[in-house]
């Protein structure tokens, strides 16, 4: 099961890092130095990331909110590259070259989603701690451990996410493609 829960958090890394990088290319496609800084960046986080999800212990229940706030940072690091962004481009441009609204959007999910996952929502509702469960009975026992269960939840907020991510990428293309840009 560790295996498995290591691979879960692995793809997670491998996400949110090739969706921050492939924005970089779009949205820095003329300043290489700038875009190639940002892609280190988010390389080495993504590592630092991967070093810790790869971590057995990373993997206990303990680490839960650990891990949702680690890859909620991860991806909120992507802020920084659009604020620099406003450094060089006005913003009706910074709104095209990076798919803004989109980005913004697919932030929303992530974090929606992250954060009922670190929360087990809905099975909190129902679930009885141990050392409470002779003071009150639980009256819906076993309810969302196969369908509802927050980390199914935080996963269709994924797909969600990566689908405003494609419609961010599909913005830049034509942004690029529209707009003759001198390298």
């Amino acid at each position: 099961m560790k295996f498995g829960n290591q691979l879960d958090y692995f793809g997670i890394v491998i996400l949110i890092t090739c969706s921050l990088i492939s924005i970089l290319l779009f949205a820095f496609y003329d300043y290489p130095w700038i875009r190639n800084c940002f892609m280190a960046t988010s390389l080495i986080f993504g590592s630092i990331c991967t070093v810790l999800t790869l971590h057995p212990e990373f993997s206990s229940v303990d680490y839960r909110g650990f891990r949702a706030t680690m890859f909620i940072m991860f991806g909120l690091s992507g802020v920084l590259p659009v604020l620099a962004s406003f450094a060089l481009f006005d913003y009706d441009t910074v709104v095209q070259r990076s798919g803004l609204y989109w980005l913004i959007l697919e932030g929303v999910f992530y974090i929606t989603g992250a954060v009922l996952y670190a929360c087990r929502f809905p099975e909190r509702l129902v679930h009885i701690d141990q050392h409470l469960l002779e003071l009150l009975q639980n009256p819906l026992p076993g309810k969302f451990d196969i369908f509802g269960h927050s980390h199914q939840i935080f996963h269709i907020f994924v797909v969600i996410a990566a689908f405003c991510h494609w419609k961010a990428l599909v913005q830049c293309y034509h942004y690029l493609h529209q707009h003759t840009l001198v390298v």
